[in-house]
């Protein structure tokens, strides 16, 4: 099958829509050009025998040119003039030697360039690396083999000027002769067959350095110097199918061809990357100072040469003195996104712009962006920096706090005028002396006015509790300095159990017998099997995660006379969370959760109630806390 395989492609250089393959049995196949006749077959040969083409003639009904073999052989089509002077002894036809590339039997071509200034003179290539010049051409400054070994793969030559030489090795380095300068090598592949062709699209007159595209076995185009890269193009792993690289358009050169290893040919353009542009255009946002919200809209622009579209995009925000400490922030992000502010990536295409997913301080930070376009390429990441300079509020003043033994509760108000945006208050506790700071429930968003108050209905007995008050609003999501601290303290000792739905429900109960809480240690434990006897091991496995679970009580109450009956009824029926306060200080969330017990006493009346027997009860309820609520409903 390798005497059919393609061995060379050669196109027009004057129109790019025209070439030839030469496949190794010296058929020549035409695309969108006149046919090649009369060129040298070797059909009844087993062995792959051509290495080359040349076109001399594009124009005609019919093509002319040469087809070179590995042995050195010159042998012309179309009617053009045959070169060569001289012959093996052997040979019966025309001369195929050509003055300056010896004939060698064995077989060592791999290729040729020819003067497109000078007809019938050229270089040829053999597997050693050797150049041999031939027509007059002027021989390479070198002479000899450049390897022990048939590593060389392919020639690329430029006659503009002074004289430029590329040789190709099939592990993909690039060596230089004549003028030449040294070639960026791109990826290489040591001591591998891998390499097929290679493709020069600046041959460093540009003052950009030399650069192309390498071919693979698999179809893999890899560019190398400052040429963009050619994804997309056809790849099939694991076969070597890919045979020769060309350039289709020239004054740009990103539209590739690639021809198989029988005859398939793909036509396809190299992408660039695309770019953005943080901010996006006018009007930018965010604004270099952010007044209005701590949520400013991080939006882009995408560019992209080719017109494709974005596939996914990545935004992330960090805090300016960071990145001023860490410059290769600037250079990619990904490595530094524990220290972030915030990251967000999606891959909808529309998206030009997202929210900031967190509230931030006021300070200076930096948006970071990149999009990837449809090609599967990256744009560099790009960035913009903005201050966040929202006004704060003006701290609450004259907190008052007025505790109730009445109804265990405590009033709370604060002198809190117009302040900038804030529009709600919120009032806070601490019950460590100010080491931390809890929202009082039911008092999380009050509406502010210019006296604003509120209730602690949860306010613990003999525990002092200390507050304080925070104006605030939620877009933009900013907040005043606390007010002043004011304590506050219940005096009565008793057991208080109420509804945090409506805390006009419950109130001061009796509690007989032991009253505690009983804490499951946070873990479990099981058995396992010994072995192949299956008997149970001696010692549990325990498995201890470290946390509490929820406690859980019996709490009896006497209940003296049908009001305090009907008081704990309607507190059941109220199924809220419910809060119970002890004498020291404790104040735990629950909830009923089991079976409720009711006994009935039998007890001398009270004076003035008019019955036989006196209205008591002993009631048991199974109670388990229960995290609080977020707020009263």
């Amino acid at each position: 099958m390798a005497v059919i395989q393609v061995v060379d492609l050669r196109v027009n250089p004057d129109d790019r829509t025209q070439w030839v393959t030469l496949h190794a049995n010296g058929r020549i196949d035409s695309h969108n050009c006149p046919p090649a006749l009369d060129n040298m077959l070797w059909v009844d040969r087993p062995d792959a025998v051509a290495v080359a083409v040349h076109v001399t003639d594009w124009t005609g009904d019919e093509l002319a040119g040469y087809t070179f073999d590995k042995q050195g052989g010159f042998w012309p089509f179309g009617g053009a003039p045959n070169i060569a002077t001289s012959k093996p002894d052997w040979w019966q036809g025309p001369n195929m030697i050509v003055t300056g590339v010896p004939y060698w039997p064995i077989g060592i071509y791999v290729d040729w360039a020819w003067d497109p200034y000078h007809p019938g003179r050229g270089v040829a290539l053999d597997g050693y690396g050797t150049l041999h010049a031939f027509g007059g051409a002027p021989g390479p400054f070198r002479s000899g083999h450049r390897w022990d070994s048939l590593v060389a793969v392919k020639l690329e030559m430029s006659w503009d000027g002074d004289m430029r030489a590329y040789t190709l090795d099939f592990s993909g380095g690039i060596h230089h002769d004549y003028s030449a300068v040294l070639a960026p090598q791109g990826p290489y592949w040591r001591g591998q067959n891998v390499v097929r062709d290679f493709a020069i699209t600046d041959w460093a007159r540009t003052g950009n350095p030399p650069s192309g595209y390498k071919l693979d076995l698999y179809g893999g185009t890899h560019a190398f110097g400052v040429a963009e890269l050619a994804i997309n193009g056809p790849y099939l792993v694991g076969a070597d199918r890919a045979r020769r690289l060309a350039v289709l358009q020239k004054d740009d050169p990103t539209r590739l061809l690639q021809v198989w290893s029988f005859g398939q040919e793909y036509v396809w353009e190299a992408s660039t990357a695309p770019d953005v542009i943080p901010g996006g255009f006018d009007p930018k946002s965010p604004a270099a100072t952010v007044t209005d919200t701590t949520r400013p809209m991080l939006s882009w622009a995408m560019s992209d040469a080719e017109t494709d579209s974005q596939a996914e995009w990545e935004v992330a925000v960090f805090r300016q003195a960071f990145v001023t400490a860490n410059p290769s922030v600037a250079s990619n992000p990904w490595l530094f996104l524990w220290d972030s502010v915030a990251f967000r990536t999606g891959k909808d295409p529309a998206t030009r712009g997202i929210r900031c997913p967190v509230d931030l301080d006021n300070g200076n930070y930096v948006e970071f962006v990149r999009v990837k376009d449809t090609s599967n390429l990256w744009s560099p990441w790009r960035s913009r920096a903005w201050l966040q300079a929202v006004v704060l509020p003006a701290p609450p003043t004259n907190l008052v706090v007025t505790p109730s033994e009445a109804t265990y509760s405590a009033a709370l108000s604060a002198s809190t005028p117009v302040s900038g945006l804030a529009n709600l208050v919120r009032f806070e506790f601490s019950d460590d002396a100010a080491l931390s700071w809890a929202v009082v429930r039911g008092a999380e968003a009050v509406p502010r006015a210019a006296t604003t108050s509120a209730t602690d209905w949860d306010l613990p007995m003999g525990r002092d509790r200390l507050y304080r008050a925070v104006q605030y609003a939620l877009d933009p999501a900013i907040a005043s300095p606390p007010s002043n601290t004011a304590p506050a303290s219940l005096q009565t000792r008793t057991y208080v159990l109420t509804s945090t739905a409506d805390p006009a429900l419950g109130g001061e109960v009796i509690v007989v017998g032991e009253m505690g809480w009983d804490e499951r240690a946070g873990g479990g434990e099981f058995d396992t099997l010994s072995g192949d006897d299956e008997i149970d091991d001696v010692f549990p496995v325990v498995l201890v995660d470290g946390e509490p679970k929820a406690r859980h009580q019996n709490l009896t109450l006497d209940l003296n006379g049908r009001p305090e009956f009907e008081k704990f009824r309607a507190l059941k029926r109220s199924a809220s969370v419910l809060l119970l306060r002890d004498p020291f200080g404790e104040a735990v969330y629950c909830r009923i959760l089991g079976t409720i017990s009711y006994s009935q006493q039998r007890e001398e009346p009270l004076a003035g109630e008019n019955t036989p027997l006196r209205h008591s009860h002993v009631v048991t309820i199974p109670l388990v806390e229960v995290a609080p609520p977020t707020r009263a409903r």
